[in-house]
């Protein structure tokens, strides 16, 4: 049996599968690990993470005693920094800054750029980058650690109790910015221009670069704390993308449209000369990484699953403040009021094209991608055409609305037809009325591939379950 754990922005997931790849066990927990300390900055306790993963693995209602493996994914570009000498009371150890994190603004980048080269790619919330930032602004801090990775990363040192040996995944090292491709290596080189000499051999170590299909240790001591049998395989960590990927077998291209706290549209295609000159001129595709001679080429929306529980959060503050209502019921009235009634709503397509709701912005500043992104508008969300008769459907269909139309800008129907791909995966919350019936409005061309009659006893079809998956469905077998 393997385990697959997924560390997402807002909740944790486990999926156990047997050896045939059927779902024995699945369940979701948020983490609720938000720390607040100033508008621009996006900080999660990893206590409360780790609190979270060992109330969802120790209070399992059924037995685990045979799990031979298990491997993480989780959000990509956030960065923690801890002391290699700490021990799993996490005496020095800071903050997750997760890839929300706004601290690194449009100056900050421009002066970067200008020291190495405007072809570079980074953005705010990339973790060397806010690496990078923390070395100008607040060194003292940051001198307090030697050890840096992503959450899963960090939680593999947990699980292993050894917090000075750090592996990283190409996958996610390359989701930190600075990354050299044909050395698959952090660039050292740009590195060095940016931060004192020998900083990463004297103060911080970078994580050592693995592929994905790698162990990197074994759990020691884990049955009283996680409830899971010692000594499992721990496999490399995965972003949450590429795991999310690894659901299904990959033998024709297929279209995958995930939205969780952000949004992803993407596809897998062979390294060949052809197809990577041909997406390249596309600037809003990312390639990343995903197994050797194989890239998953990704459009990533700042704004999916957030931007509505943002505006759930806007519409229960506003009806507690009317109504005085306590913190728990607010908390009700978002879980089981709000949410569930929300992305169960099927939007009127034409309704929502013509209400005259229209959301110039959302939340959050896209990366790379001026279609969506209006340098003169103010941060935060901006609406035009809100009347009396405005509704919480309309508001919500105009949302989601919104995110597919961003994503349909950066990967439309006339894109996959020349790449002959016709047929489509929808992860998360993209599976929901609300996104559903938007998604095949844009992506009329794609037929739908029903994941629920693959995996009928999971709870959710996402990257805990492409985490426990991945070794199998990325064998050579499968391409």
């Amino acid at each position: 049996m393997s385990l697959g754990i997924d560390i997402g922005t807002t909740s944790i997931k486990i999926c156990f599968i047997d050896t045939k790849n059927n779902v024995y066990f699945s369940s979701s927990k948020v983490h609720e690990s938000d720390v607040k300390i100033r508008p621009t900055y996006h900080e999660q306790d990893p206590l409360k993470i780790i609190e979270t993963l060992i109330n969802l693995l120790k209070n399992l209602p059924i037995q685990i005693d045979n799990v031979k493996s298990l491997r993480i994914s989780g959000q990509i570009h956030g960065i923690i920094l801890w002391n290699s000498s700490i021990t799993r009371k996490l005496e020095k150890c800071s903050n997750l800054i997760t890839w929300m994190d706004e601290r690194c603004d449009e100056n900050f980048i421009h002066n970067i750029k200008k020291k190495v080269g405007e072809s570079l790619k980074i953005s705010k919330g990339y973790g060397l980058l806010t690496l990078l930032w923390l070395r100008e602004n607040d060194i003292n801090f940051l001198l307090n650690f030697d050890r840096c990775g992503t959450i899963m990363d960090f939680i593999c040192c947990y699980l292993k109790d050894n917090f000075s040996e750090v592996f990283i995944t190409d996958q996610n090292a390359v989701s930190w910015g600075f990354f050299n491709d044909i050395k698959n290596n952090f660039d050292l080189e740009i590195l060095s221009k940016l931060f004192p000499n020998n900083f990463f051999n004297d103060y911080m170590i970078l994580p050592k670069i693995v592929a994905a299909n790698n162990s990197i240790g074994n759990t020691i001591k884990t049955s009283s704390i996680f409830g899971i049998p010692n000594d499992i395989q721990i496999k490399a960590c995965l972003g949450d993308l590429q795991a999310s990927l690894s659901i299904v077998t990959l033998r024709e291209p297929v279209l995958f449209i995930i939205i969780g706290t952000s949004a992803q549209v993407s596809f897998i295609l062979p390294d060949t000369s052809d197809i990577v000159n041909k997406l390249q001129e596309n600037k809003l595709l990312l390639r990343n990484k995903f197994i050797p001679n194989y890239s998953a080429w990704t459009g990533a929306l700042m704004n999916g699953g957030n931007a509505l529980s943002k505006m759930v959060n806007i519409i229960c503050n506003l009806y507690s403040d009317i109504l005085s209502i306590n913190d728990d019921d607010k908390k009700k009235l978002k879980e089981k009021i709000c949410w569930e009634k929300l992305l169960n709503m099927s939007p009127n397509i034409n309704q929502s094209t013509i209400n005259n709701l229209i959301f110039e912005k959302l939340f959050l500043d896209e990366r790379f991608n001026d279609t969506v992104q209006d340098k003169h508008l103010p941060n935060g969300l901006v609406i035009c055409g809100l009347n009396e008769n405005t509704s919480i459907k309309d508001i919500f269909s105009s949302i989601a609305y919104k995110i597919i139309e961003n994503m349909h800008n950066i990967v439309s129907t006339t894109t996959l037809f020349s790449l002959g791909i016709s047929k489509m995966t929808l992860i998360g919350k993209a599976n929901t009325p609300l996104f559903k019936s938007l998604i095949m409005h844009f992506y009329k061309n794609q037929s739908v591939m029903e994941l629920k009659d693959l995996y009928p006893e999971s709870v959710s079809i996402d990257s805990a379950l492409g985490s426990a998956m991945f070794d199998d469905v990325t064998s050579c077998n499968n391409f």
